[in-house]
């Protein structure tokens, strides 16, 4: 006969950095003759040991990156387990059980598993913590399993919704996707189960968060000779929506290397995510693989000629979408409340490291309302605290502008004088303003006709990609190693805005010069100074200045 054996899948404790025959365990199993027993420990969001590590040598300049914080008890609650025992050479299930939260014991900083009845053989562990529907049931090579079609909705529903954080085995330290080892002999009876090292889990989640600092400094924008637009009284953070965020996310995190010392930051490796497009400049494409993507948040269509060898680009629509896309979390008050994504690096694919882009790096964009002075001459055509651009110059009013820059009333048609012109365009603007089933699009045609940008409301943007600020890698020998664009699973990156160094955009991503998703992220366009920080949760935090 089969000789059948239990192991006892014990702790899970939840910790954040970062078969087959399958059965569903229900009330702990009455112990049989000649049957055997496993007892594991399962710890998850620790912060220890986990390749999503901080930086324990801090980071020179005051930031708090590579600290850690414990999280709530919605983030770590551990609710069900699929325990997975696999092959040590190929990694794949040869025998999975699925543990409801009826059967689990709670304890302290996790749970306790029923015994499990098994099979003897020498296995790796993996353990996933709140799994999905799909993950209660997994065959083959669990270490090469891709989660996809991911969506912001699916990220709130299960991924990362309260009390069911999905979880996973931490990489142990190193580009190691080895499971714990256990061995399940005869003499594994019910009063002796077999036990391997405890397990230690990532969410696979990542956690984004922003603020303004005690104050935010305008000073570069409102004094000086150089003070780009004087009229501003004051700035406030409206809000913050996700960019970019990654539909796929590998099960196993992946690494190009083990550990390795370099300076004060000393993890010089480079996190391997799933290759997901980036898009194109065609704002209509369909082809790229992120949600709340680039031409999520705005229309534009254009053409492009050349005069000596400048582009010149000629729109016809150039329309602010930020209003279509609901805030992470849609109660009111929330609109500045944490966000959850996967992890996403876009600077290492096809084994080779390669540039950031606008349609594939997640960040933030930030809508920020703007206060101007009593005394600023605001015209209100575009709403209470509206102002307008054209040429890099700002004004509150179009009467304004079009007095320094006379040749935008060249295609009003209405009127002789120019002061009948400037009415005109005054009330065209007003007109698309108040329009009731299609204001945006309405605003858009105008931005477009005149080449002058609209500040509606005295609403501006500023977009942020995010920096893992625990993380370098090298880009080429003989350099210094860089902080590279990513998010990475069991992170918090707290992003502090402490300045404005330049007025933002009338619509996300900005429109002159426009950023096309596969142009490389700039970040001498990043006009925002941010305090950013990197189990528990492993803060990423960093202080920004937006430009």
């Amino acid at each position: 006969m089969k000789l059948k054996h239990f192991f006892y899948a014990g702790v899970f404790a939840v910790g954040i950095t970062a078969c087959s025959d399958n059965e569903e365990i229900g009330n702990a199993q009455t112990p049989t003759e000649a049957n055997v027993y496993m007892t594991l420990q399962i710890v998850g969001p620790q912060g220890v040991g986990s390749r999503t590590e901080e930086n324990p040598n801090g980071d020179g300049d005051g930031s708090q990156s590579g600290d850690t914080e414990v999280g709530s008890t919605e983030e770590n609650t551990i609710s069900s387990v699929n325990v997975l025992l696999c092959n040590p050479t190929t990694h794949e299930v040869a025998h999975s059980y699925y543990i409801g939260s009826n059967a689990l014991t709670s304890i302290t900083n996790g749970v306790r598993t029923p015994v499990i009845e098994t099979s003897t053989g020498i296995y790796d562990v993996y353990v996933i913590a709140n799994p999905t529907t799909d993950l209660k049931t997994i065959t083959g090579d669990v270490t090469g399993k891709t989660i996809d079609q991911i969506t912001e909705a699916l990220m709130q529903s299960q991924y990362a919704a309260n009390n069911t954080f999905l979880m996973f085995n931490e990489c142990n330290g190193s580009d190691d996707t080895g499971g714990e080892s256990i061995t399940i002999g005869k003499d594994n009876d019910y009063e002796h189960p077999a036990t391997c090292s405890t397990i230690q889990l990532d969410r696979l989640a990542v956690k984004i968060t922003s603020s303004v600092g005690q104050s935010v400094d305008i000073s570069e924008i409102t004094t000086g000779d150089d003070a780009e637009f004087n009229a501003v009284q004051s700035v406030d953070l409206k809000g913050f929506k996700l960019l970019n965020g990654a539909t796929k996310a590998n099960l196993q995190q992946e690494w190009t290397a083990t550990l390795s010392g370099q300076g004060s930051y000393p993890w010089t490796n480079t996190l391997i995510t799933p290759v997901m497009n980036a898009g194109s400049s065609t704002e209509t494409s369909s082809a790229d693989e992120f949600y709340n993507h680039l031409s999520d948040f705005r229309t534009i269509s254009k053409s492009t000629s050349s005069t000596n060898n400048v582009d010149v680009y000629t729109y016809t629509e150039v329309e602010d979408l930020y209003g279509e896309i609901p805030y992470y979390n849609t109660a009111s008050g929330q609109e500045k409340a944490a966000i959850y994504c996967m992890e996403n690096n876009p600077t290492y694919r096809s084994s080779a490291i390669t540039d950031a882009l606008n349609g594939n790096t997640t960040g933030l964009v930030y809508q920020w309302q703007v206060t101007l002075k009593a005394d600023a001459g605001g015209d209100g055509k575009a709403g209470t605290n509206c102002f307008y651009a054209y040429d890099g110059n700002y004004y509150a009013s179009l009467k304004a502008l079009a007095t320094a820059y006379p040749v935008v009333l060249n295609k009003v048609i209405t009127g002789t004088t120019t002061e009948e012109k400037i009415a005109a365009l005054e009330k065209e603007m007003n007109t698309a303003y108040t329009h009731t089933t299609d204001k945006q699009g309405e605003i858009s045609k105008f931005r477009a006709k005149y080449n002058i940008k609209v500040y509606t409301d005295g609403i501006m943007y500023y977009t942020y990609y995010i920096k893992d600020q625990n993380y370098k890698q090298v880009e080429d020998s003989g350099q210094q190693p860089v902080n590279y664009y990513s998010v990475m699973r069991n992170t918090v990156y707290k992003l502090t805005v402490t300045k404005l160094q330049r007025i933002g955009t009338d619509i996300p991503g900005g429109w002159n010069p426009d950023k096309d998703p596969e142009d490389p992220v700039d970040p001498t366009n990043v006009y925002m100074v941010v305090e950013a920080q990197a189990n528990p949760w492993v803060v990423s935090s960093e202080n920004i200045t937006l430009q």
